[in-house]
């Protein structure tokens, strides 16, 4: 995609609400599926592990971004892409 589609589908994608609606779609499913429980309890261990006053939170995304990024289930990625391709098809007439 180029950078001007991207920023029309963004543009739509807020302008819709659309936008809202799939990130609590996403939250929800990964709460669901524990991975947000995960993601807590390796926070919780670091800063257990270094002491709350020693772990800043630029330290602490860094640490978990990408286990973050890495452990969504591919179930839910592949649903939250197709949640995507549907609106553009439909809302933006684009056709991936």
């Amino acid at each position: 995609m180029t950078t001007e589609l991207c920023e029309r589908v963004k543009a739509r994608l807020v302008e819709s609400g659309q936008e809202e609606l799939l990130k609590e779609s996403l939250k929800t499913k990964l709460a669901s599926c524990g991975w947000r429980d995960e993601l807590k309890a390796e926070a919780r261990k670091l800063i257990r592990d270094r002491g709350l006053t020693n772990v800043t939170i630029d330290e602490l995304h860094a640490h978990l971004m990408p286990k973050a990024r890495s452990t969504i289930p591919d179930q839910i990625k592949k649903e939250v892409f197709y949640e995507l391709r549907e609106f553009v098809r439909h809302s933006c007439n684009i056709h991936p």
